[in-house]
């Protein structure tokens, strides 16, 4: 049986959700057709056992026919899959207490049950109260929730309250919400934008949002912390250089993480890193141990985190600024211990890789070399990393032989490859066409001072730095 949506979908539920799925699927409220419970039963068996059958088989135990008729199973499976897309929606709907609230609320309204009236608010404002998020959506849902509950007062109940200047729901709390929630999400998706311009030299006009700026400058003190802390993220975007709104934005992020949901709170810690990089960029080696701390700090509340796991990309990055700062140990011991926090698709070629670059780092280069053998190439990334290492290595323990071999395989996979840009593909060929010049240096010093001008000039080159590193020593006309 092929993998249609079907298929795709309820493979990627867990067992616990599959048991849920079934009690939905066999509930008379949501479908009456025992053929297609038939069909998710016999389905879930074999999803268990992670073994699909063919779909003839399904169609003869879902509708117990010895002839197979194709256009029947398609409409009994497309039938099965609607059901399981309304089964994910309920599902989250389930979870979003604020949603339930103002539909029990508008619910009650629109029967005009009024004995009802003070126990829907009631208990509206209990599942409000449970929400500790306090995102753009939070203020979206109070301004529906409030909206809905002035609706549901009378006129004459809504004076009483006036006069008894009770502002617990009133036009002003409604407009309050409404104003959170338009700047809230306004200067998030701006902050985007600043980094997507960044990025791709994009521009844009973001009409209005000067205006959210200024009412967010003028009065941030008494603003909910969401804008307080986009405000920041704002300031560090547009200025590299403000590390008093880094430092503020630091200390908002600690104090009030948690009142974001997971997917927010990664992007609002990622500002920090992003920071920390265009620190580094410029020059700043201050922002090292920086940068460390706020990859540690984001893997222990989670905020860096997706679905609990950790990127490959940040995983080698935090090695990489360790290693730098010449925390040998520590490095050693995080490569061991964090790498269970991967997904298990990437457990092993990033535990590989980050090994290499660890033996790379220490100078132990025949450790180098065994442990990249093991280093799988799909990622481009990984390969021409993985590649440079096993070409230094070769220079550094004198094995020409290998060195050259190497250099030829290297240079006809660049030429080659289809997933990278023009650009790496020149800086790395430069990189393997300067190896050569060096390792024929060796023989002949002489031509050490134009190797070392070159690499000088060239502006597409990998591993700079290591080359200038073996001709410290080489003296230059131009140079005092």
């Amino acid at each position: 049986m092929n993998k249609g949506n079907l298929i795709v979908l309820l493979e990627s539920l867990s067992a616990y959700e599959l048991n849920r799925i079934h009690k939905f699927v066999a509930s008379p409220y949501f479908n009456k057709n025992q053929k297609i419970i038939a069909l998710f039963e016999a389905l879930k068996i074999d999803l268990y056992k992670s073994k699909i059958k063919d779909k003839e088989y399904y169609y003869k135990l879902a509708t117990g026919e010895k002839s197979y008729n194709d256009q029947k199973f398609r409409n009994l499976a497309s039938d099965l899959f609607q059901l399981c897309l309304q089964f994910l929606a309920q599902e989250e709907y389930e979870e979003n207490e604020q949603h339930k609230a103002n539909n029990l609320i508008t619910s009650v309204d629109k029967r005009e049950l009024k004995p009802l009236y003070s126990k829907a608010i009631n208990t509206a404002n209990k599942w409000i109260a449970r929400n500790n998020l306090r995102d753009g959506n939070h203020f979206l849902q109070s301004f529906y929730l409030e909206k809905n509950i002035f609706n549901l007062e009378s006129e004459f109940e809504r004076k009483i309250k006036t006069k008894k200047k009770d502002r617990e729901v009133d036009v002003l709390r409604i407009n309050d919400n409404l104003d959170y929630f338009y700047m809230v999400e306004k200067l998030k998706y701006y902050n985007t934008y600043l980094s997507h311009k960044r990025l791709f030299e994009s521009e844009y006009e973001f009409p209005y949002i000067d205006k959210v700026l200024a009412i967010v400058k003028m009065h941030q003190k008494d603003l909910p912390p969401v804008l307080r802390i986009y405000y920041e993220i704002y300031k560090t975007s547009i200025n590299s250089d403000d590390t008093d709104s880094y430092r503020n934005l630091k200390i908002l992020i600690k104090r009030y993480y948690h009142l974001f949901d997971t997917r927010d709170a990664k992007t609002i810690h990622e500002s920090l890193i992003n920071f920390t990089i265009r620190q580094i960029n410029k020059g700043n080696a201050d922002f090292y141990q920086e940068m460390l701390d706020v990859y540690s700090e984001g893997i222990e509340n989670k905020a860096i985190l997706e679905k609990g796991k950790l990127s490959p990309t940040s995983y080698r990055n935090i090695v990489s600024i360790a290693l730098r700062l010449k925390k040998i140990e520590w490095t050693k011991q995080f490569i061991k211990d964090k790498i269970k926090l991967l997904d298990e698709k990437f457990q092993d070629n990033a535990y590989q890789y980050n090994l290499a670059v660890f033996h790379f780092y220490k100078k132990d280069y025949k450790r180098v070399i065994e442990t990249v053998r093991n280093v799988e190439f799909e990622d481009p990334l990984y390969a021409n990393v993985s590649k440079t290492m096993l070409m230094v290595s070769y220079y550094e323990l004198y094995d020409e032989e290998a060195l050259m071999y190497f250099s030829d395989s290297f240079t006809a996979y660049m030429r080659r490859s289809k997933g990278i840009s023009e650009k790496i593909r020149r800086e790395y060929l430069n990189l393997i066409k300067y190896m050569k010049t060096l390792n024929k240096a060796r023989y002949d010093p002489d031509l050490l001072p134009k190797l070392k001008q070159k690499i000088l000039d060239t502006k597409e080159l990998a591993s700079r730095q290591w080359f200038l590193e073996k001709l410290k020593d080489v003296q230059l006309p131009n140079e005092t």
